[in-house]
């Protein structure tokens, strides 16, 4: 994390900026900036004032402005091929082999799964021993005898009522296997959502809130007629307020080669993230967040900004076949092999297959 002080006069505060890999034009999801003025929030705000009018740079968004913000502090990467090398996209797949077997079988998730098993197979045990003893009872058994077997019977009964439900549950809905199968893409699917997304537009906003703190003191009578009193701070919003960039032109930047099809399908987490094309865009970017906080930082005492990127299409991940039939993938097959008991160690030959990759999609905005 990243911090810069900020001076803006001498009628205005020290601010601390405080940049989590977004918000100076290379981000891609949230950056928080927290500030307090000098003074009361009964200090007349800077702008509008006419002993201190608003600077012609912060006016006008889109003018070739140098932001108080020291945007040298931050690099930009705006060759493609810097971009691509920067994402660290891997785009062939990482082989989960050993961390499927692990999740399945020894993980705590496995470990609960095995213990369910074990309250079935003990459940149905004892009723086919009983089921089998009590057939073969001679006619003049004594009725002790039948009782106890009678017993074991409804004792297996029930572990089965409870155990067996809990089973079928995590099979065909707790899953994640499960789930993998029944949301699978196919190839075609992902293919066509890269392009989609490439097409989407972007946009980056702004949110920012204006609060401040207040003390409250709360009485607290407990039933015996003792009372105790608390202090505490709350925090009061008063405005919220949002604004988004405004840029001219925009270039999908994103690898433009396929994902090669490794393994027999594929869990792909897709990102998304900005950069600003040239220096001429990211003054005009800094400015427009810069007049957005000065025109509305003295609204209270404290505030703060959050900064979204966002792309029409945008989906967090997808699961995809690399084939148009596979074995392994056949839900039949699950089914069978599920209800079969035989749920841990499919899921394990299956989920070999898988094969994790990170995408991301980049767009250059240019002023």
């Amino acid at each position: 994390m990243a911090e810069s002080r900020l001076r803006t006069s001498s009628t205005h505060s020290t601010i601390s900026v405080h940049y989590r890999g977004v918000g100076d034009g290379s981000g891609d999801g949230s950056v928080h900036l927290t500030a307090t003025p000098r003074g009361s929030r009964d200090e007349p705000p800077p702008y509008p004032d006419p002993a201190h009018p608003m600077p012609a740079s912060l006016s006008s968004p889109l003018l070739h402005v140098r932001s108080s913000y020291a945007a040298s502090r931050t690099s930009f990467s705006t060759a493609p091929d810097d971009l691509l090398e920067d994402q660290n996209t891997d785009l062939a797949g990482d082989s989960v082999c050993g961390r499927a077997c692990f999740t399945e079988c020894c993980s705590t998730m496995g470990c609960i799964r095995f213990v369910i098993l074990l309250c079935n197979a003990v459940g149905f045990g004892l009723l086919y021993w009983e089921y089998v003893y009590w057939s073969g009872l001679p006619a003049d058994a004594g009725y002790n005898e039948r009782k106890k077997v009678g017993l074991r019977l409804a004792f297996g009964c029930v572990i089965l009522f409870f155990a067996y439900p809990v089973y079928l549950g995590d099979v065909f809905y707790a899953s994640d296997t499960f789930k993998a199968l029944r949301k699978m893409a196919s190839r075609a699917d992902l293919q066509n959502h890269l392009d989609a997304v490439a097409r989407g537009q972007p946009s980056v906003t702004w949110h920012m809130k204006c609060f401040h703190q207040d003390n409250r003191t709360v009485t607290i009578t407990a039933p015996d007629g003792t009372s105790r009193t608390e202090h505490h701070n709350e925090k009061v919003i008063v405005w919220t307020g949002e604004e988004t960039f405004h840029f001219r032109g925009w270039e999908d930047v994103s690898p433009g080669e396929q994902l090669a099809p490794t393994g027999s399908y594929q869990t792909v987490t897709f990102h998304k993230k900005y950069v600003l094309a040239d220096k001429r865009s990211r003054e005009a970017f800094q400015a427009q967040k810069e007049a957005f906080v000065n025109a509305n930082r003295r609204r209270d005492q404290e505030y703060s900004l959050e900064e979204t990127f966002e792309v029409d299409g945008f989906l967090p991940g997808m699961v995809a076949r690399t084939r148009s039939w596979s074995l392994t993938l056949n839900m039949g097959l699950y089914v069978f092999f599920g209800l079969a008991f035989l749920h841990q160690p499919w899921s394990c030959i299956i989920r070999l297959g898988e094969r994790r990759i990170s995408y991301h999609h980049v767009k250059k905005l240019s002023v």
